[in-house]
Formats: C-alpha cells, structure tokens, sequence
C-alpha cells in the first residue's frame, strides 16, 4: 500500500482503538449501575453498549475478517469464534437484565474477557489490517460502523430484548409454548 493513503484517513487501528474505549467507556456505565442497582439505567445504558458492540463486532467480521481470512485463515477463525462468543454472553447478559437477575461478578467476568479480546485486536487484527486494506476498505468500514449504529436505533435492534429475541429464534418460541397449558 502507498505510505500517502495510509495517511489519507485515520489509521484503522488508531480509529477502531478509540472505538473500544467507547466502549469500554459504555461497559463500565453498566458496570457502575449494576453495582448501584440503579435499574432503568441498567437497561439503558446496556442497550447503547450491545448497540454498538454489535455494530462494531458487524463490521469487523464484514470488512476486516474476509481478508484476513484470504492472508491467514487460523487467526480469522479464532476472532469469529472469540466473536461467537461474544454475542452468546451478551444475550446471557441480556436476559439476566430482562429478569432483574444480573450479578456484578458475571457483568465484571464479561468485561474481563472483552478487554482481553480487544487487546487481541488492537495488537494484532487492527495493525494487520492497517498494512493490507486500502483506502476504499477503510472508508467503507468507518461508514458502516457509523451506519450500522443508525440502523439498528431506527430498526429497535438496539434494544438488547428485541435483539435476543431476533437471535433467539426458533429457541424461544419452543419455550413459550411449554409454559403454556398441558
């Protein structure tokens, strides 16, 4: 890649490190409620997490992963399983702050394993990325983040029930009807 269009736009890493911390930022507001039992802020404040956690985690997988799958295919398929991961204790999350049942230990436990896969990213996927994407690939990442945001607050995605729900599936309903009547 020319030294001038690495320039031309934020670096990747620099852009998607900024994202973490507000993230992290987002995270520890949760965190805090959680401790203070503070409810409605709870809910809200993790709705905006999950929100963009997922944008973030979309765009990853729609622009960065693809090609590193093409130059190193074992590392892509780690992040998308870390991913994977990631997702399936956001909607445990989820649903514990839907039942009034969420812990600090297992809030904390979920930061904890976020702050080490973001770590895994800022020193390996993000500097990776910088030296292999082009100019068109980056402007197309930082839009989509910025986009996705907006649609999934137009969409009611946002929402961490509404979001489960979509996730869920099949699995849900198979559940609802069991609580009905024999």
């Amino acid at each position: 890649m020319d030294g001038q269009v690495a320039h031309a736009l934020p670096r990747i890493r620099e852009k998607l490190i900024a994202d973490h911390r507000r993230l992290d930022g987002l995270l520890e507001r949760v965190l805090g409620a959680i401790a203070a039992d503070e409810r409605e802020t709870i809910a809200d404040a993790f709705t905006e997490f999950d929100c963009r956690l997922r944008t973030h985690l979309e765009a990853e997988e729609c622009h960065l992963i693809p090609a590193l799958l093409r130059s190193d295919p074992r590392a892509a398929r780690a992040i998308l399983a870390e991913h994977a991961h990631i997702r399936a204790r956001l909607l445990e999350l989820a649903t514990a702050i839907d039942l009034h049942t969420i812990r600090l230990s297992a809030a904390s436990a979920f930061a904890s394993e976020l702050r080490a896969h973001a770590s895994h990213e800022d020193n390996f996927l993000y500097r990776w990325a910088d030296e292999h994407l082009g100019e068109a690939e980056q402007r197309s990442l930082f839009a989509d983040m910025v986009d996705g945001v907006i649609s999934r607050v137009r969409s009611g995605a946002h929402n961490p029930t509404v979001t489960r729900l979509g996730q869920a599936g099949s699995r849900a309903q198979p559940r609802a009807r069991q609580r009905g009547p024999a």
